[in-house]
């Protein structure tokens, strides 16, 4: 009996490991004088997919953003991934340089066209014009309840760092 619950155990370890590792990374530009590139963002869903090729466990991770959601429902998903909203926020943090959590909502309706969004913190004005902007301008699969095409809230965190600036002497 302890042997098997040991293999139970370790079969568990591993697959939780094997989790652990799949984190998908964008890497900024190198600081002047550096080679390392900085970590701009951080997700267990690969920047660069779409909602039907990410796997089974990487769509429950996702789907964890909406609660409870029925089988027959799938949220609505950037037709190029996230990397279509990730990459010009990155851009554009690396103008503002300073960091905070940006926390939105954007309606999608039927045809996958941003309806409105709402932007419940960001940590300059400047970045919630470019999320606006950014999501306004973003393509995206629209969500599928029973079968139908109909409208669902996309939520969209993204936990900026804090840029170092250079001070020239």
């Amino acid at each position: 009996m302890y042997l098997k619950f040991s293999l139970v155990l370790i079969s568990c370890l591993i697959s939780f490991n094997a989790l652990a590792q799949e984190k998908f990374r964008l890497m900024g530009d190198p600081r002047v004088g550096s080679k390392f590139r900085p970590v701009e963002a951080e997700s267990y869903i690969p920047f660069n997919k779409k909602y039907a090729d990410l796997t089974d466990q990487q769509k429950k991770i996702f789907r964890a953003n909406y609660g409870v959601l029925k089988d027959t429902e799938t949220p609505p998903f950037p037709r190029k991934g996230m990397q279509s909203i990730y990459k010009p926020l990155i851009k554009g943090h690396s103008k503002v340089s300073r960091g905070g959590t940006l926390f939105l909502v954007a309606m999608v309706d039927e045809t996958g066209k941003v309806e409105n969004v709402a932007v419940y913190e960001s940590p300059t004005d400047s970045m919630t014009e470019l999320a606006n902007a950014v999501l306004f301008n973003t393509e995206f699969d629209p969500a599928i309840c029973d079968g139908e095409a109909c409208k669902m809230e996309f939520p969209f965190e993204f936990k900026m760092r804090n840029k170092e600036k250079n001070i020239n002497n």
